[in-house]
Order: C-alpha cells, then sequence, then structure tokens
C-alpha cells in the first residue's frame, strides 16, 4: 500500500514537473504566396509548363508544444501546421471554353510536422519578450482535383494530383506578451518537387501527367497565438 502511494506522488510530481516546463499553443495567420508559389497566371503557370503555382492569399492553423531543455528561455518546439490556398482565377483563361463549367478548381493543402528550437529574450520582467523560432520537418503537400462537368452531353473531365511528401522548414520571429500571447511573421518552405496525376473522362483514366518544372512553396504568414498549459 505505501509502495502505491509512493509512487502516486512521484507520478503527480514528475506530471507538474512537466506542465511546468511545457507550453502548449494554438496559432492562426493569413498566408502570403512568395516567389513561384504565387504568379498571375499567363503562360507561366506550372500546369501548362511554366512554374508558377498561382496562389492566392490563404489561412494558416497551427498546434504547437514547447519544452524547456535550458532555463525558461531555450524550447524544444514541436508544431503541426495547415495551410490552405486556392489557385486564382485567372487560371481558368488556359482552359479557355471550359472555365463555365468548372465544378471545383485545383487548391494547395499543406500540412507540415516540424522540430527545432525556440529561444525567447524576457524583456521589462517578463511582462513580454521577443522570440526566434527555426524548425524543420516533413510536409504533407495535397492538391485538390480540378473537375469540369459539361451539361449538354453530362460527362466529367478530372485533372487529379497525387499527394507528396517534402521537406520543410520555418522561421519566425515576434512578441509575446505575459506568456499568453505572441504576434509573430514566419517564412515557411514546404518542399519543392514536379507535380504528378492523371486525366480523367468519366471516370476512367486517359493519361498521368508530371509538370515539366517543380513547385516550390514559398509563405510568408503573420501569426497570432495563444499560449496554454
Amino acid at each position: 500500500m505505501k509502495k502505491r502511494i509512493l509512487f502516486i506522488c512521484f507520478f503527480i510530481s514528475a506530471c507538474c514537473t512537466l506542465t511546468a516546463q511545457s507550453t502548449f499553443s494554438f496559432k492562426l495567420s493569413p498566408t502570403l504566396p512568395i516567389a513561384n508559389f504565387s504568379g498571375n497566371g499567363g503562360n507561366d503557370v506550372i500546369f501548362f509548363g511554366g512554374e508558377d503555382a498561382c496562389a492566392t492569399v490563404g489561412f494558416n492553423a497551427g498546434l504547437g508544444y514547447n519544452y524547456a531543455i535550458a532555463g525558461d528561455n531555450l524550447k524544444l518546439a514541436v508544431g503541426v501546421d495547415f495551410f490552405y490556398n486556392s489557385i486564382k482565377k485567372s487560371v481558368d483563361e488556359k482552359f479557355v471554353f471550359l472555365q463555365d463549367y468548372m465544378s471545383s478548381r485545383f487548391s494547395y493543402i499543406n500540412v507540415p510536422l516540424m522540430v527545432g528550437l525556440n529561444y525567447t529574450y524576457p524583456i521589462n520582467f517578463g511582462t513580454w519578450g521577443i522570440y526566434a523560432e527555426a524548425m524543420v520537418g516533413g510536409n504533407l503537400r495535397f492538391i485538390t482535383p480540378c473537375i469540369v462537368e459539361e451539361d449538354i452531353f453530362h460527362t466529367t473531365t478530372e485533372i487529379n494530383c497525387e499527394p507528396s511528401l517534402l521537406p520543410s522548414g520555418k522561421f519566425e520571429v515576434g512578441t509575446v506578451f505575459n506568456e499568453l500571447v505572441s504576434i509573430g511573421l514566419a517564412y515557411n518552405y514546404l518542399g519543392s518537387k514536379a507535380v504528378s496525376g492523371d486525366n480523367l473522362f468519366d471516370g476512367v483514366r486517359l493519361s498521368s501527367y508530371t509538370t515539366k518544372k517543380r513547385m516550390n512553396t514559398h509563405l510568408l504568414s503573420l501569426r497570432v497565438g495563444i499560449y496554454f498549459m
């Protein structure tokens, strides 16, 4: 009985210590595509031989976990994020007469899981501080299919894209208030790889394709976060 009580006390003590050293966070942000992940369409669209993804401004939601490894300033950081950006409607012009029948357009979904370090420098007795965070990991890239439904002959044409696992990285700087709320600017590199997939007609695979150039995913995000134990 005494051993059980001692074990329970030890377990509770360990949990309290872990909680005191760790912090969870939830962050939201708009995302701005930059470099070749942006673009205005024209002849440089990646699906037609160019290198521009023509992504629109999107959004990001992420969960993070920080564990203190050297005092309260240096922490191990682990995070998983969800990024969503659709493709610009100007790209529809490349499909000429089919654009009026599109029921679904390409959209870019990225889900990176990364690990790294977070360093926070306290200012004014800890009421606020500045931080820098660097992380690396892997990103799952998904591209939703483009679907064209023609009403006269009741046919469906679909261009789908295979998911990809890519290396990723992030660097973020910002300020945190009372260890509860943060505002930061992050640069996100979510991998580089050509897009591959199939062309389908009424569910029947007609051909496969691979883009001539790689899709490079670069995003800036202005992140607002909430921290909790």
